[in-house]
C-alpha cells in the first residue's frame, strides 16, 4: 500500500495523470469531428455508417481500452488489476469488432470512390490488418499465456498495440481531411491526433523503461 501511495505521488505519475486528462479531451474532440462529419455530410448512408463505426470502435473504445490498462493513471485507476484487465479485454474486443465492421464498410465503398488508391484507403487497409493482428495477439496472451513465453507475448502485444494506435489516428486524420480539407479546423484535428497518439502510448512505453 505504501509503494502504491508513493508511486501515485511521484512526479512521473502526476505528469502521466495530466497527460491522460489532456489526451482524453483530445480524443473526445477528434471523435466529435468524426461524428459531426458523419451527420452533416452523409447522414444515414454507407459512408456515414463507416464514419460512425470507426469513430466509436477505433477512436473512442479501443483508445480508451488501451488507457484503461495504464497502471499509474487514467479513469480506471481506482479499479483493481483484475478488474482493469477485464475492462481492457472487453473494450478491446468490442472496439475491434466495431472498427473491423467499419473498415469493412469502408472497403466496400472503395471500388466506387477510388478509396483503395488514396492515402486514407491504403492506410485503412493496413490499419485493418494491424488491428486484427493486435486483437489475435491479445487473445493469445490472455488465453494461451501458460503455453507460451509470457514476456514474448506481452512484448508483441504492446508493440502491435502501439502500432495500432499510430495507424488508427493517422488513418482517422486522413479521413477527416476528406471532410474538412482546406479549413483551419483540420489543422486543429492534426494537432489533436498527435496529442492523442503521444498520450496513449506514453504509459506503455514508460512502463517498459521503468521495468527495464
Amino acid at each position: 500500500m505504501t509503494a502504491t501511495t508513493q508511486d501515485s505521488s511521484s512526479p512521473l505519475t502526476k505528469t502521466l495523470d495530466i497527460l491522460n486528462t489532456i489526451t482524453t479531451l483530445a480524443i473526445g474532440a477528434l471523435a466529435m469531428g468524426g461524428i459531426t462529419g458523419g451527420i452533416v455530410f452523409k447522414t444515414f448512408t454507407q459512408f456515414s455508417a463507416h464514419i460512425f463505426l470507426v469513430t466509436f470502435g477505433f477512436v473512442l473504445i479501443i483508445s480508451q481500452g488501451v488507457m484503461s490498462a495504464n497502471p499509474t493513471g487514467g479513469w480506471a485507476r481506482t479499479f483493481s488489476y483484475k478488474h482493469k484487465r477485464n475492462i481492457h479485454i472487453a473494450m478491446q474486443i468490442i472496439g475491434s469488432i466495431l472498427a473491423i465492421a467499419g473498415a469493412g464498410v469502408g472497403m466496400s465503398l472503395r471500388s466506387n470512390n477510388n478509396l483503395s488508391r488514396s492515402a486514407h484507403g491504403i492506410m485503412g487497409i493496413t490499419t485493418f490488418v494491424i488491428v486484427i493482428i493486435t486483437l489475435l495477439g491479445g487473445c493469445v496472451h490472455v488465453f494461451f499465456n501458460s503455453f507460451l513465453p509470457s514476456n514474448l507475448t506481452k512484448a508483441g502485444h504492446r508493440i502491435f498495440g502501439c502500432l495500432s494506435v499510430l495507424f488508427v489516428f493517422v488513418t482517422f486524420t486522413l479521413g477527416l481531411e476528406k471532410l474538412y480539407s482546406g479549413t483551419d479546423i483540420f489543422i486543429a484535428y492534426v494537432i489533436l491526433a498527435v496529442i492523442s497518439i503521444c498520450g496513449i502510448v506514453a504509459a506503455p512505453v514508460t512502463n517498459v523503461f521503468r521495468r527495464g
